[in-house]
């Protein structure tokens, strides 16, 4: 039966545990290449990261599995999700890092592996990530090209316990294409299908507009006919399929649930207490900045106002109070010559500003 999930998705049969954890905000994103052997003129990828070999924990760029393991924690992370380019292509790294994390967090982190078919993917590597703890692999299949689905089958009968499913952008005028692929994959016992409603991003705009796309009213990025495509496969998958489950993720599930969600779990780990969580999980202070006068100097002053210390910002040289606090005693702090912010920022690493407003 055909279902809409707590977030806003489609569902047809189980949703895949990867995407459970996702939709709460627990899965870090681990982006651990750029580099991929794939040209699909649909890819979403930045030009910060496409052809490039760096990765990345969420925001954070990494040089080594400690700072995998820190970005997890500070989201209060219960997984990971492996993502390219083409992890497949980097194997030996795939291998250390998904190690570590199941070291350190346990075997009951979930990991699910995102990749392509290509020459880098074949059973005997597939084999090895399932041994060494990989739970899910999500594959990625060119709808016009039926001959390379083969090996979707010979995947599947290889292994015991991974969950094997193919995840795809939904491309309104391969509608049909998706469906023949739907019974095929049905067929080979696939255990599900992600579809994802197809966006703009800076990087694919041009290939996307050169087809005739172009964006759905009220979306900043979705692609206008993605969706009703999705729906009608849905409703098609309904009657036609037996055993495969169907994930269908509208654009806006990505920045209003999953990121949203992430932002709120990592924001009660790592606030401050002066600090004030949002309902869209960015966090609130007050941040007073002084010329002349030293932080020491600056900390002391606002404490003979308030009777405690506040916080001291070395990094980016201010004093950072509650922000009710700070419009309280803002009149006293500029006429000594202080300039008093609210200021807005992500609790994301490198804590991005959002809005600032003066007082």
């Amino acid at each position: 039966m055909l279902t809409r999930t707590w977030a806003g998705s489609f569902l047809l049969g189980s949703l895949p545990q990867g995407c459970e954890y996702c939709l709460y905000g627990a899965k870090l994103v681990l982006f651990i290449t750029g580099l991929c052997d794939k040209s699909c003129w649909y890819c979403p990828l930045s030009f910060e990261k496409r052809g490039r070999d760096v990765v990345y924990a969420n925001e954070r760029p990494v040089r080594a599995i400690d700072d995998v393991i820190e970005e997890a924690e500070a989201q209060g992370a219960e997984g990971a999700g492996i993502t390219g380019g083409n992890p497949l292509l980097v194997f030996d790294r795939v291998i250390e890092y998904l190690r570590g994390l199941k070291d350190y967090f346990g075997e009951s982190f979930h990991i699910h592996l995102y990749t392509a078919v290509s020459r880098a993917l074949t059973v005997e590597k597939v084999r090895t990530l399932e041994k060494i703890g990989l739970d899910e692999l999500r594959i990625h299949l060119m709808l016009d090209n039926p001959q390379e689905w083969k090996i979707v089958e010979k995947i599947v009968g290889a292994l015991s316990n991974m969950a094997v499913g193919v995840e795809i952008p939904v491309i309104p005028d391969l509608a049909e294409d998706i469906k023949k692929m739907i019974m095929f994959l049905d067929r080979v016992g696939v255990l599900f299908l992600n579809m994802n409603e197809l966006e703009f991003s800076e990087s694919n705009s041009f290939a996307l507009k050169m087809r005739g796309y172009s964006l759905r009213k009220n979306s900043f990025s979705a692609v206008n006919g993605s969706h009703e495509a999705a729906m009608d496969i849905m409703e098609w998958a309904e009657i036609n399929v037996k055993n495969l489950s169907i994930h269908y993720c509208p654009a806006f599930i990505k920045d209003s649930v999953q990121y949203k969600n992430r932002l709120i779990r990592t924001a009660k780990r790592v606030k401050k207490r002066h600090e004030v969580i949002t309902d869209e999980g960015t966090l609130i202070k007050g941040v007073v900045i002084h010329s002349s006068l030293s932080l020491a100097e600056l900390c002391k002053y606002i404490e003979s106002i308030i009777g405690v210390s506040p916080y001291m910002d070395l990094s980016k040289n201010r004093v950072e109070l509650h922000p009710e606090l700070l419009e309280e005693i803002s009149d006293k702090l500029k006429a000594i010559g202080c300039e008093c912010y609210i200021v807005e920022e992500l609790p994301t690493y490198g804590r991005r500003q959002v809005t600032q407003i003066a007082l």
